[in-house]
């Protein structure tokens, strides 16, 4: 669930660039902000109607630090190949799993996407299985690293610098040839915003707390019931987090 106020304008926006717009396949890329839960705001757009009717096939794919292509490979596998399949499929190789997805998804539209992208090479895996086949596919990603900015170009091949990315819609960009869509919902500039985040005294947690999972923000959360300097039982800690 999420707080709609301000934001039914900002999802329109998401849902227009996935289900309208050039054939190519591109990708929506979702920066964290201060303020917005980018897992809930993908989720919400991935649930929709809009998204369900447009695309003939979805996965969601949970992206984590530990980073294992394979895995990826085989949540994407799990959710869109017909669940008849799944145990055939699964005794092939790595490499033949592959061109069977890619085969199958050729005369799909298709929707794919990446929670938690914490290193922008992900996206190296991704076009090795993914075809284009010119009938408006899309990824959607949510970025958990300020820092991947700095990877994309904007369409000239001029650099990206944090202080460029602003409020005003979507940044039209590129990685590799591929066309991305940069989303950043604030009212002041990712720089300014990560410096008032930093100047607030607990500015650091703030920023912390965003780069984490869905599920850990809850447990993180819910920390706050202990008063505090409360010494913390850890057995109790995790039955209540389990209840």
């Amino acid at each position: 669930n999420r707080d709609t106020v301000g934001l039914d304008n900002k999802m329109e926006e998401l849902l227009d660039l996935l289900t309208e717009g050039p054939p190519q396949l591109s990708v929506v890329a979702i920066l964290d902000s201060i303020g917005l839960d980018k897992t809930a705001f993908a989720v919400e757009a991935y649930s929709s109607n809009y998204v369900k009717y447009y695309f003939d096939c979805h996965a969601w794919v949970e992206e984590s630090l530990l980073y294992d292509a394979d895995q990826i490979l085989y949540d994407i596998i799990k959710f869109v190949m017909p669940s008849s399949r799944l145990s055939e499929i699964m005794e092939e190789s790595s490499e033949m799993k592959k061109i069977i997805l890619h085969e199958y998804l050729m005369t799909k539209r298709y929707l794919i996407v990446l929670d938690n992208v914490w290193r922008i090479s992900v996206w190296d895996v991704i076009r090795e299985i993914l075809p284009d086949s010119q009938n408006g596919s899309r990824v959607l990603i949510t970025l958990s690293r300020i820092e991947i900015v700095a990877s994309f170009q904007f369409e000239n091949g001029e650099n990206i610098g944090l202080d460029f990315l602003s409020t005003g819609g979507p940044l039209r960009v590129t990685y590799q040839g591929w066309p991305f869509h940069i989303l950043y919902h604030e009212s002041i500039s990712l720089k300014e915003n990560i410096e008032e985040a930093l100047d607030e005294p607990r500015g650091l947690q703030v920023l912390a707390y965003c780069m984490l999972t869905f599920y850990l923000k809850l447990c993180c959360l819910y920390l706050s019931v202990f008063p505090v300097h409360f010494e913390i039982s850890t057995k109790q800690l995790y039955q209540t987090w389990i209840a």
